[in-house]
């Protein structure tokens, strides 16, 4: 299974799974620059495994000034050792996450500040490696995009905070609109919940785990309900959901 890596450069390199080390929660790990070429200030942003090349799928992209760039999955089946270009950034945008995206599915973007808006995955027509994509959502000042789902019915989203707290809202609850809107808020932010740091698909079942800034990493055998506490302590901040 080949798995690829985007960086905050905009380019994509391909590994396989088995040149990935295995290792355990304690361990520090291998630094990436021993399996990719890395430039200087460049950095990982996402990293996508692709069980069928062959699927027909697509490649969509969201970045933090909230564009997003669809791309067929047959544009990358030769990825060169030092890497391609995945897409085009502008100066000042960053990639946020990469999804794979099938026909007739909708989109998921949800911001630091609580927005998010949901569309449909044909609103963003399929462009070539090396574009800059469209505008998936507009941003109010100091907003920006902090991650993207690809929506399945009767599935929720699991919006986790700065300081803790997280909330599952079904994905039912959030109205389809127009690619380029400004969407609707999905959770509150500032005062007790801090601002949004990450956001994930579950169906309630999963196990969650939660890493910290400080490197902590939490466990949760089952999903909390809206509004409770996933972290005791507040002053370690979550990193990631």
């Amino acid at each position: 299974t080949p798995v690829f890596i985007f960086t905050s450069f905009g380019k994509v390199f391909k590994l396989k799974v088995w040149e990935l080390p295995e290792v355990g929660a304690q361990s520090r790990g291998k630094p990436i620059v021993n399996l990719i070429t890395l430039e200087k200030e460049e950095k990982v942003r996402a990293i996508l495994p692709i069980e069928d090349m062959e699927s027909g799928k697509s490649i969509i992209f969201a970045t933090r000034r909230g564009r997003i760039k669809k791309t067929s999955l047959d544009s990358y089946q030769n990825v060169l050792s030092r890497g391609i270009i995945a897409i085009k950034l502008l100066e000042g945008d960053d990639l946020v996450s990469v999804r794979l995206v099938d026909k007739g599915q909708h989109v998921l973007l949800a911001t630091r500040l609580g927005q998010s808006i949901r569309f449909q995955e044909s609103d963003a027509r399929v462009m070539g490696r090396s574009t800059q994509g469209v505008t998936g959502m507009r941003l109010r000042d100091k907003d920006e995009v902090i991650g993207m789902e690809i929506l399945d019915e009767g599935a929720s989203i699991l919006t986790v905070t700065s300081n803790g707290f997280g909330k599952r809202t079904n994905t039912g609850e959030y109205r389809v609109q127009s690619r380029g809107g400004k969407g609707i808020i999905t959770i509150k932010t500032g005062g007790r919940n801090g601002e949004v740091v990450g956001i994930r698909q579950v169906t309630g079942e999963e196990d969650l785990l939660l890493v910290t800034a400080g490197g902590q990493l939490i466990r949760k055998i089952a999903l909390l309900e809206t509004g409770w506490p996933f972290l005791r302590r507040q002053h370690d901040r979550g990193a990631a959901g």
